[in-house]
């Protein structure tokens, strides 16, 4: 059995199909396959759950998107701005453009600042503010890295456990930054691609993340995998007797139960949800780490505007706490196929919260309200344009809180479903409670599949990091 049909879990499916296994793939969704990476479509105006990039470093990843969609993929140019102060600035941040765009005494400021962290910054990086500090310096953190990360988890940066860094913003640093400038003055022809935060360019499928998804979910059923939509995973045991787990799914439809009895059982679900729902041995202390595990969850306003151009980014990350939206999608530039038509644009505000907290609970008419005032606040259009329509989704366990000590909690939540659970593999972001991106995802589900034709354990798809270097055991 499989549990979810997002990236992670319709990549076990398409490599377990190639070998003969018989597969049932569940989805709690009732129409849409791809979980987060799915194409959501109103009136023909097409658009991402946060806007999905197709970048990896494996040769493995690129090769199996090539299989399941040998044509359809768009190359994109990235331009992705920060709207700090009224100013557009490039991220990865441009030191020419900040010196130009910005006050001088502002960018001295910068360099000053991050050359004091690197001579006084003695202490442990024991939360997040830390270590963007230890990399940046205090104000370049403030400037444009502390509003924004703020928004999207809804703690301080001291809150928020010091691994998150590294993993979402890889092998940056202000050395990085300079040494990029450098090399674009002598060596031009030579790209910053050895920095996944750097990519220039990316691919994209012309008609969103989500084409390839039920492109690879209709090659899956066409191989014989049982895909079953809008069902919900309930419970597991283990049968001694038969090595199999005995499983109970409800069909969300009927709210019939079905009993079925699998060897192994991949998932994404939630971790702490599975483990919970598998009825493993644990104690007080176990039961305490795992209510430490959260999620941030995420509304998505998509405005359609009048204006057939808006900005030439894919998206914005806002550094402004007077407005709540964080980042704003536009989703004619990451395919143009995505509008129905040249003359209007649509813009997707994203705002972060909680699931069941007072943001959440608006109404769906009066998040787009806020949505239409915060774009007239951030002048990126001319006054006279008009909003001509709107849709609010509302995202759940979109991402995964690393409260601190987290990587400790995770450790000991792995060992004990290794030591009383090792036919069930967990794979992709939530499954693993890791802020995966989608190759990442994708990876863990081919290495679980690997271990299970082989019949042993080859790889460990913990090892997978956020550098995309998959380590064998």
């Amino acid at each position: 059995m499989i549990i979810g049909a997002g990236p992670a879990g319709l990549t076990a499916a398409f490599m377990l199909s190639q070998h003969d296994f018989e597969i049932t793939l569940i989805e709690m969704d009732a129409h849409s396959v791809g979980g987060l990476s799915r194409t959501l479509d109103y009136k023909g105006y097409k658009f991402d759950l946060g806007g999905h990039r197709f970048y990896t470093k494996s040769q493995e990843v690129a090769e199996f998107w090539n299989k399941i969609m040998p044509s359809g993929f768009l190359v994109r140019q990235r331009l992705s701005r920060i709207f700090y102060q009224n100013v557009f600035l490039n991220y990865p941040l441009d030191l020419k453009e900040c010196l130009t765009k910005l006050p001088f005494l502002t960018s001295c400021q910068f360099v000053l600042s991050y050359l004091f962290s690197k001579m006084m910054f003695f202490r442990k990086t024991n939360n997040l503010e830390d270590w963007y500090i230890s990399q940046f310096g205090k104000s370049l953190y403030e400037a444009f890295f502390k509003s924004y990360t703020e928004k999207v988890w809804g703690l301080k940066c001291r809150q928020l456990d010091a691994n998150w860094g590294p993993q979402r913003i890889q092998g940056l640093s202000l050395t990085t930054l300079l040494k990029s400038v450098i090399q674009s003055f002598f060596f031009p022809a030579k790209s910053t691609h050895g920095i996944k935060t750097l990519i220039a360019e990316f691919r994209y499928p012309r008609l969103g993340p989500g084409q390839l998804w039920e492109t690879c979910a209709e090659i899956c059923k066409s191989a014989g995998v049982s895909l079953q939509m809008h069902h919900q995973f309930q419970s597991a045991k283990f049968d001694t007797e038969s090595s199999t787990w005995i499983t109970q799914v409800q069909n969300l439809s009927t709210g019939q139960i079905v009993t079925g009895h699998f060897e192994h059982i991949i998932t994404s679900m939630p971790l702490v949800e599975l483990l919970q729902k598998l009825g493993l041995p644990n104690d007080q202390k176990f039961q305490d780490r795992i209510v430490k595990f959260k999620f941030r969850d995420f509304i998505t306003v998509a405005l359609i505007v009048d204006a057939q151009q808006v900005n030439p980014d894919q998206w914005l990350y806002v550094q402004d706490p007077s407005v709540q939206v964080a980042r704003i999608q536009n989703y004619k530039n990451w395919s143009p196929d995505l509008v129905p038509t040249e003359k209007h644009s649509c813009l997707g505000f994203e705002y972060f919260c909680n699931e069941g907290d007072l943001f959440w609970s608006q109404t769906d008419a009066e998040l787009a309200q806020l949505a239409r005032v915060e774009l007239a606040q951030l002048r990126l259009l001319p006054k006279e344009t008009q909003v001509l329509d709107c849709k609010v989704v509302r995202v759940q366990k979109a991402y995964p809180v690393y409260h601190p000590d987290f990587a400790n909690d995770l450790t000991v939540l792995r060992e004990n479903l290794d030591q009383f659970a090792p036919q069930v593999h967990p794979v992709g972001r939530n499954g693993m409670h890791r802020y995966n991106n989608q190759d990442h995802s994708i990876m863990t589900a081919m290495l679980v599949a690997k271990n299970i034709i082989a019949g042993k354990k080859l790889f460990d798809p913990w090892k997978v990091n956020q550098d995309a270097e998959y380590i064998e055991s």
